[in-house]
C-alpha cells in the first residue's frame, strides 16, 4: 500500500489566492456600483468610524488619549492664570479662571461618555456626551478667547494670538451650529445621504478647529517651567505629611 502525501502549503496558498481574488472582485464590484450610482458613497460621522469591533476599541483609546492631553492643557492654563492673577491681586480674574476651568472639565466628561458608549449600542448616552464635548467644549474655548484680552501680564500673550483665538472661536460656533442644523435636516429627510455627508464634513472640520485651538497656548506655555513637586515633612511615628502647597512649581523664564 503506497504512502500518500498532502501538499498542505500549496493548498493554503491556493486558498489564500482564492480569498484575494474574491476580495478584489468585491472591490471592483463596489467601485463599479458606486460609479454607476447603484451604491451611494458615504462620508461617516466621527462616531461612525469607531462603532463596531476593533475600530470601537481604537476609537475609545484615541479619544481617551485626546481627553487626557486636553485635561493637561486645561490644568496648565488654570495654573498659569492663577500664578499671574492671584485672589489678592485680581479677584474677578481669579473667579473667572475657576469658572472657565470647570466648564472645560465638564466638556471632558462628555468626551469620556463619547469614548465609552458607542453610538450603535448606547446612542442616547453617546449623543449626550457629544453635546457636552462639542457644545460645552466650544464654549470653554470661547471663554478662553475673550478672557485672553484681559491677561496682558502673562508672558507670551499678544494681540495677534488673541485675535486668532477669537476668529477660531467664531468659526467653531459657526460649524457647530451648521452641524446641528444639517443633522436635523438629515433626520427629517428620510436618511438622505447627501445631507448626512454635509453634516459629517462640518463635524470633522469642527473637530479639527477645536484640536488646533490648543496650539495657540504654545507661545504662552513655553515661557514657563512646569514641575510636580512633593515635599516630605514632619516625619513622626511613621506618619508622613505631604506638603501640598506647591503641587505645581512654576517659574517664569
Amino acid at each position: 500500500m503506497g504512502t500518500k502525501y498532502l501538499n498542505l502549503p500549496a493548498l493554503d496558498t491556493t486558498r489564500q489566492h482564492s480569498r484575494n481574488r474574491r476580495h478584489s472582485e468585491r472591490s471592483l464590484n463596489y467601485l463599479k456600483s458606486t460609479h454607476d450610482g447603484d451604491v451611494k458613497k458615504d462620508f461617516p460621522y466621527i462616531s461612525d468610524t469607531g462603532n463596531k469591533g476593533i475600530s470601537a476599541s481604537a476609537f475609545s483609546l484615541l479619544f481617551n488619549i485626546y481627553g487626557f492631553l486636553a485635561f493637561i492643557n486645561i490644568t496648565i492654563r488654570f495654573e498659569q492664570i492663577k500664578v499671574n492673577y492671584s485672589y489678592q491681586k485680581s479677584r474677578p480674574r481669579y473667579i473667572v479662571n475657576i469658572i472657565t476651568t470647570v466648564v472645560g472639565l465638564i466638556s471632558l466628561s462628555g468626551m469620556a461618555l463619547v469614548s465609552t458608549f458607542q453610538v450603535g449600542t448606547h446612542e442616547g448616552v453617546h449623543n449626550t456626551g457629544a453635546v457636552l464635548a462639542f457644545g460645552v467644549g466650544v464654549s470653554y474655548l470661547a471663554m478662553q478667547s475673550l478672557f485672553s484680552f484681559f491677561l496682558k501680564d502673562i508672558p507670551g500673550s499678544n494681540i495677534i494670538i488673541n485675535i486668532i483665538r477669537i476668529v477660531m472661536s467664531v468659526l467653531q460656533f459657526a460649524f457647530l451650529l451648521g452641524t446641528f442644523i444639517v443633522t436635523i435636516q438629515y433626520k427629517q429627510s428620510n436618511s438622505d445621504l447627501s445631507i448626512k455627508r454635509q453634516a459629517a464634513i462640518l463635524e470633522w472640520i469642527l473637530a479639527f478647529l477645536v484640536s488646533f485651538y490648543f496650539l495657540t497656548f504654545i507661545p504662552e506655555f513655553r515661557h514657563y517651567d512646569w514641575r510636580i513637586q512633593l515635599d516630605e515633612t514632619n516625619i513622626k511615628s511613621n506618619k508622613v505629611d505631604i506638603n501640598s502647597d506647591s503641587i505645581y512649581n512654576v517659574g517664569s523664564k
